[in-house]
C-alpha cells in the first residue's frame, strides 16, 4: 500500500461585500477579506496549526491570499491560477434574489440539463479540468500533504466529481466560509471526508 497524498481543500473566510450585500462573487470582482473574515481566517490557522503541510497552493484573488495569509504553517505558498473562482460571467457581482429572478430555468434540478452555463461564463466541465489538473498533478506526490485555498464555485464542483455525484448537485456540497474538507489520494483511489452531511 502507497504512502496517501492528502489535501485540506479549505474555502476562503468572508469577503468584504459592503452596504450592498452579498452578491455572486466570481472572479470578475477581486475583494478583500472583511473584519469578520480575518477572524475566521485566525480561527482556521489555530485549527490547522498542528497540521504538517508540505506547500500551501492558493487562488490568485485576493480574499484566498488573506485567508492562506493566516496560516502558521512554515512551508511554500504557492498562487495556483487552477484554484480562482468560477467565472460566472453576467451574473458576476449581480444579487443571487436578481440572479434567481431572471434566470430561473438555471436552478430546475428536475430537468437534466439544469445548473447550465451562465452566460458568459465559465462552465463547470471547464473549471472541473483546470482544478483537477493540480490534484492529479500533486497527488502522484506520496506522504505529502497539501492545502489548496479555493472558493465555493470551485470547491464543490471538485467535491462532486470526487464523490461520483453529478456536477449539477454541487449546491449540495456544505461548505461554509473556511471550511476545511480533507481529501485523501491513495493506490488510485480519491477519498473524501466531509465535515457536514450533504444538503438535500
Amino acid at each position: 500500500m502507497n504512502d496517501p497524498t492528502v489535501f485540506y481543500l479549505i474555502r476562503h473566510a468572508e469577503p468584504d461585500f459592503g452596504s450592498e450585500g452579498r452578491i455572486c462573487l466570481g472572479r470578475k470582482l477581486d475583494i478583500p477579506l472583511s473584519k469578520e473574515g480575518m477572524e475566521q481566517a485566525a480561527q482556521l490557522a489555530d485549527q490547522l496549526k498542528e497540521r504538517s503541510l508540505d506547500a500551501i497552493y492558493i487562488s490568485p484573488l485576493v480574499r484566498a491570499k488573506q485567508t492562506a495569509d493566516a496560516l502558521h504553517q512554515a512551508c511554500p505558498r504557492i498562487i495556483a491560477p487552477e484554484l480562482t473562482e468560477v467565472y460566472s460571467g453576467e451574473w458576476d457581482g449581480m444579487r443571487f434574489s436578481e440572479i434567481y429572478a431572471r434566470y430561473p430555468e438555471y436552478f430546475d434540478l428536475s430537468d437534466t440539463e439544469g445548473e447550465k452555463t451562465p452566460p458568459g461564463g465559465e462552465s463547470d466541465e471547464d473549471a472541473l479540468t483546470r482544478g483537477m489538473s493540480l490534484l492529479d498533478r500533486l497527488a502522484a506526490d506520496q506522504g505529502k500533504q497539501y492545502a489548496l485555498v479555493t472558493h465555493s464555485g470551485l470547491g464543490r464542483i471538485i467535491l462532486c466529481h470526487l464523490l461520483g455525484m453529478p456536477l449539477q448537485r454541487k449546491r449540495a456540497i456544505p461548505m461554509k466560509y473556511t471550511s476545511c474538507t480533507k481529501i485523501i489520494f491513495q493506490d488510485d483511489v480519491w477519498h473524501v471526508e466531509l465535515t457536514e452531511g450533504l444538503i438535500e
